[in-house]
């Protein structure tokens, strides 16, 4: 058998956040609407809340029951050892927009929504929310 060599979380800020502009406009960069629709479908129920949508009113469910919110969230988070990544597309009656974030070499030995990237992912997806609504 051959070794594969994989490689893990090999992205940046900047490529996750062009991938949530391609969502969500995904015909004006020659992809179908159809399949971008899917696609934000998934990331509308992220189950990890802990950063950027922490703080909003937002619930991944709401729609599922026919619930309106000020906010939809579609994200997608990521963590390893002392890194912690968090992107996604908001969308809210005024307008959309689009956060991407990395946290590495933070030296906090909590994960999770105790740590203080999760607690800095959560902030910021606050301040954006508050100054965008």
């Amino acid at each position: 058998f051959e070794k594969l060599e994989i490689h893990f979380a090999h992205s940046t800020p900047r490529a996750l956040a062009e991938a949530y502009a391609v969502l969500a406009e995904p015909e004006e960069h020659g992809y179908p609407a159809a399949a971008a629709a899917l696609c934000l479908d998934v990331l509308r129920r992220n189950e990890y809340l802990n950063g950027l949508p922490r703080f909003l009113p937002w619930s991944q469910h709401a729609i599922d029951f026919g619930v309106e919110l000020p906010v939809t969230v579609y994200g997608k988070t990521g963590s390893m050892v002392n890194v912690q990544a968090d992107a996604g597309l908001f969308v809210t009656p005024a307008g959309r927009w689009v956060v991407s974030i990395l946290c590495n070499d933070f030296k906090d030995p909590r994960s999770g929504a105790a740590g203080i990237a999760s607690l800095l992912h959560a902030e910021v997806g606050r301040a954006v929310y508050e100054a965008w609504k």
